[in-house]
């Protein structure tokens, strides 16, 4: 095995379209999520949340042939729960479980993974973070819709995770490549016409991100033609102000 991608969160929307990409190109898959996906040629369904997961990675690499070059993508999250009332906008409840598991799995876990990764081999990472690690929501536009409000827990583990990536790339130097991309938002049907009009007003490109801008932006980095970038956060999010 040369080249294997691993992904976290690889059955979610943007990791079914992802996956199924490079699984034309006949490249080997390794998918961690919840739910397998079909397209990837190895599923390890477990929960991101549990430690359980590192035993059954460990245990992966010593029964496969181990790649020489590791395309990690780390889409895991526990975004869309805003509608769950343990995980809201409200700053007198602010979910402390519900925190704990996204802080878990967007920060902890990944780490984690990747101290397997560099010691089977030459790991390239990517992070899909947010807007909402750098730029505090704009309550004017969400109207009283749970499922876009974005509560202060969310912004706040995705600034920690831009942190760790600085962190991880001068401790594993030599063995790792880590970057991340945020794109802004993306279309969905939770979303009434008002809100997208306001939010595409708040855009330079007066327009909402794509499942395409984050793949290829993520395939970039990927790339050796991205062999001199370390430790950075690429916005597509069409200028998302």
């Amino acid at each position: 095995m040369n080249e294997l991608y691993i992904f976290t969160g690889g059955s979610g929307t943007i990791g079914k379209k992802y996956i199924r990409n490079i699984s034309k190109m006949n490249q080997e898959i390794l998918n961690i999520d919840l739910f397998p996906n079909d397209d990837a040629k190895y599923n390890i369904t477990e929960d991101l949340s549990k430690e359980n997961i590192i035993n059954s990675l460990t245990k992966f690499f010593k029964d496969k042939k181990s790649p020489s070059i590791i395309k990690f993508v780390h889409l895991a999250s526990i975004v869309g729960e805003s509608q769950n009332k343990n995980w809201v906008t409200d700053i007198s409840n602010l979910g402390i479980k519900k925190s704990e598991e996204c802080y878990t799995i967007s920060v902890t876990i990944p780490a984690k993974l990747i101290s397997i990764f560099t010691e089977f081999a030459e790991t390239k990472a990517i992070y899909i973070n947010s807007i909402y690690g750098t730029h505090p929501p704009d309550f004017s536009i969400y109207g009283n819709n749970p499922f876009l409000q974005n509560p202060m827990s969310y912004g706040s583990i995705k600034a920690a995770q831009l942190y760790s990536i600085k962190w991880l790339n001068s401790y594993y130097k030599g063995k790792l490549r880590l970057n991340s991309v945020s794109p802004g938002g993306i279309e969905s049907q939770n979303m009434d016409e008002n809100f997208k009009k306001l939010y595409k007003g708040k855009t330079l490109g007066g327009s909402f991100s794509s499942t395409d801008d984050v793949i290829k932006t993520s395939e970039f980095l990927l790339s050796e033609e991205a062999k001199s970038i370390f430790g950075q956060n690429i916005f597509v999010d069409y200028g998302f102000r």
